[in-house]
């Protein structure tokens, strides 16, 4: 007897934020992309979402805002989507950058 899984992928283009956003706002807009994108493939009570890698990059940020970004960023998007995942009773797989106290890494 087959045991069938249900994998969505998102493969949404990089979400570009405004320029003026301030470091906070930028991450409440990209929890807000994320919302957006994740109500298209939930209704299909899929056991695994698998995101785009660096998901939350915005490529339009220099490096120097990027790295404000992530430091204000922390793990609330990893928290947003755990939040998600566990509502919804499936894993959701994403890769993104950190950055830790020794220089920025990739969960």
């Amino acid at each position: 007897m087959a045991n069938y899984v249900t994998i969505s992928t998102i493969g949404a283009r990089p979400h570009k934020l405004e320029l003026t956003l301030s470091p906070d706002d930028a991450v409440e807009e990209m929890i807000r992309h994320w919302q957006e994108e994740l109500a298209h493939v939930l209704p299909d009570r899929p056991e695994l979402i698998v995101l785009p890698e660096a998901c939350d990059m915005p490529p339009n940020f220099s490096t120097e805002r990027c790295h404000e970004y992530y430091q204000v960023r922390g793990e609330r998007l990893g928290e947003f989507f755990a939040q998600v995942a566990a509502e919804h009773n499936c894993y959701i797989a994403c890769c993104a950058d950190r950055d830790h106290h020794d220089g920025p890494g990739v969960i």
